[in-house]
């Protein structure tokens, strides 16, 4: 399919952004951001059709004009870094079902090959806002924090990725279990066979090595 023919198809389910239009084709070529494609599709159908350019004049049918406030949720991610440790970061999203199907039904409909999905533009586009406006550097693989941008209802959730402590220990008593293990009889709730402390065991390595590494790293659990 033309993208001439792209553009005339995809128009006909209604006012479309320049974002979503180009990620339609998003594994074309190289070194183009997806708007800078919706905004070459919208040229290359005018030009073809000998018609008037047309950007587009309404709520895009797909992502609801989101690209518009990839400021906004830049801004709400560096306010929910703030005040934890960390030099590296990556971008995660929850994305409303109807974006999601939108655009799958027009991948299915149209039959297309080189779609990338909404999710994975909403992650980059605001991941670069936010390396442009603070100190963190994005990365993908083994960031310190995640950001995790709820669109539905406008929250940014915080992941911190976990801190792991390698050693060596030897016990010289019984009856203290390596982890932490809930009581069997009340499964962690608390009863009087645990004497409301949720526990089989008093105590277990794994706490007795954690609790004094909580205010260390300032942690709530270990």
């Amino acid at each position: 399919m033309d993208l001439t023919e792209l553009y005339q198809k995809v128009t006909e389910y209604g006012d479309i952004c320049d974002h979503c239009l180009g990620r339609l084709v998003a594994k074309r070529s190289f070194g183009l951001s997806n708007d800078m494609r919706g905004k070459g599709i919208r040229i290359a159908a005018a030009l073809t059709l000998n018609q008037p350019y047309q950007e587009q004049s309404g709520q895009c049918w797909i992502c609801g004009n989101f690209f518009e406030t990839v400021d906004h949720w830049a801004d709400k991610v560096i306010e929910a870094f703030t005040g934890i440790g960390g030099e590296t970061f990556v971008i995660g999203s929850k994305v409303p079902p109807l974006m999601s199907e939108s655009e799958e039904m027009i991948w299915s409909d149209l039959g297309l090959s080189d779609p990338e999905p909404l999710k994975s533009e909403i992650n980059r586009e605001v991941g670069k806002r936010v390396a442009a406006r603070s100190s963190l550097i994005g990365d993908t693989k083994n960031p310190d924090l995640t950001a995790v941008i709820h669109i539905s209802d406008g929250t940014v959730k915080v992941q911190i990725r976990p801190l792991f402590l390698y050693g060596r220990y030897l016990k010289y008593e019984r009856g203290i279990p390596q982890t932490h293990w809930a009581c069997r009889a009340c499964k962690g709730a608390g009863c009087e066979a645990c004497n409301g402390t949720g526990k089989q065991y008093h105590d277990s390595v794994e706490e007795l090595i954690g609790r004094p590494l909580l205010p260390v790293f300032k942690a709530e659990r270990v």
